[in-house]
């Protein structure tokens, strides 16, 4: 349902393949146009990157703009190398969006180095809001937070999400108790899963 949900952001970058061409869109289904500085490029799984480029992009209303095509046959592709675009609207950046042409049924994916910092932790109304940004050194496949017993019921605004080398994410957790943010357990690929 994460995924679901960040795929129904209102706005969001777009990687799309078919017939052997990549296409990269801006989509803003928001009821203004909305201008969003993009960077875009190739990576790999340690976070170096094979090339990148930069654009600003302009949409209406509900509407979706293409910024950029190239053949899949141009692309000099390693295991594990993916294509990428970071967009910032309104000031605000938005998730990363990343796309592994080659799927990733037959990816090494490395260990990472996985780091959790609290930003803010206070209570409101009938529970505790908690923000956590984390951070790592290769790519994580799927990392995500698993909150001990002791915060009681709770809800994640985002989590199983992938995490490129060098980039941080932050999301927003509501418990109905307060409870020692250092105990969350982080997880990903290689971890054991809840």
């Amino acid at each position: 349902y994460y995924a679901a949900k960040r795929a129904c952001a209102v706005y969001l970058p777009i990687i799309f393949e078919r017939k052997g061409r990549i296409e990269f869109f801006f989509s803003n289904d928001g009821p203004q146009p909305r201008r969003a500085e993009i960077t875009f490029g190739q990576e790999r799984l340690d976070g170096s990157t094979v090339w990148t480029r930069t654009d600003s992009v302009q949409t209406g209303a509900c509407d979706t703009v293409a910024f950029h095509a190239l053949e899949r046959s141009a692309l000099n592709l390693e295991n594990g190398d993916y294509l990428y675009v970071d967009a910032v609207v309104d000031g605000q950046p938005l998730p990363r969006i990343t796309y592994f042409p080659d799927m990733w049924k037959n990816i090494a994916w490395p260990v990472a180095n996985i780091r959790l910092k609290t930003l803010k932790q206070e209570k409101q109304h009938a529970g505790w809001i908690t923000r956590l940004r984390l951070s790592t050194d290769a790519y994580a496949r799927f990392g995500h937070v698993v909150i001990p017993d002791t915060g009681g019921s709770f809800w994640l605004d985002d989590n199983f999400f992938d995490l490129s080398a060098g980039h941080d994410h932050t999301i927003t957790l509501w418990s109905a108790e307060k409870f020692d943010a250092c105990s969350a357990r982080i997880g990903y690929w290689h971890t054991d899963w809840p």
